[in-house]
Order: C-alpha cells, then structure tokens, then sequence
C-alpha cells in the first residue's frame, strides 16, 4: 500500500508560519521511512494547485523552446561531461545502421553541480 503523508500543518502554499526544524522532524521521518520501505508516497493536504503547477511549467517549457536555436545551444548537453546528459539537446542520435535520429527537442534536467550551467540569465 502506498502510505500517505498529510501536509496540512506545513507551510508549503502559505496560511501557516514556516516551521521550525524540530517541528519538520515527524514529516521528514514520515517522508524517510515511505521512501525506505515503498519508494514513495501520497501528497495528502500539500496546498499547492496542481492544475496550476503543470500550466506554469508548460509555459515556462514553451518560453525555452521558443527561443532561437543559437540560445538554446548555450545550454546543449555535451555528451560524456554532463551529469546524467542533462541539458538541451536537438536530436537524439541512434547508432543503429539505417536508423534515422529522433527528430525532438529536449532539456533534461537532474540536480545540478556547481558551474553546470551558465551564469548569464535566459528570458
């Protein structure tokens, strides 16, 4: 079964003052042991509109791929240095003989390392 951790007495959308550490201590335990003995869990009373969440990263994911394709290859993954090949890439290459390249955009992104990434702002 999926255990299900209640958000309610956190401050993730507001209404509530920010917790203290001490007073995050049962969510993270809770948290830790759903991960441990499931590997996940089931947000109960987060706060946060999810409808609204998903609009706003479709948006933000929009704005990138609108860009121009000389700005968006300031922040092309190079193969082998970035962790986990996170970054923009324009085609997915497949070494098979005969197949064509995945004709897609794409941006992964995975936590980042220090320098990863450019210091200069995208709009």
């Amino acid at each position: 079964m999926i255990p299900v951790v209640d958000f309610s007495g956190y401050s993730l959308k507001g209404g509530h003052p920010t917790p203290s550490e001490a007073e995050l201590a049962p969510l993270a335990d809770e948290i830790h042991k759903a991960f441990i003995q499931v590997g996940l869990f089931y947000m109960k009373n987060h706060g946060l509109d999810i409808s609204q969440v998903v609009e706003e990263y479709m948006e933000m994911a929009k704005r990138f791929f609108d860009l121009p394709l000389d700005i968006k290859k300031k922040y092309e993954l190079e193969q082998g240095t970035s962790y986990m090949y996170q970054g923009y890439h324009l085609h997915e290459h497949c070494d098979h003989e005969g197949s064509a390249d995945d004709l897609k955009e794409a941006f992964n992104a995975y936590p980042t390392w220090e320098g990863e990434w450019p210091d200069e702002y995208v709009p």
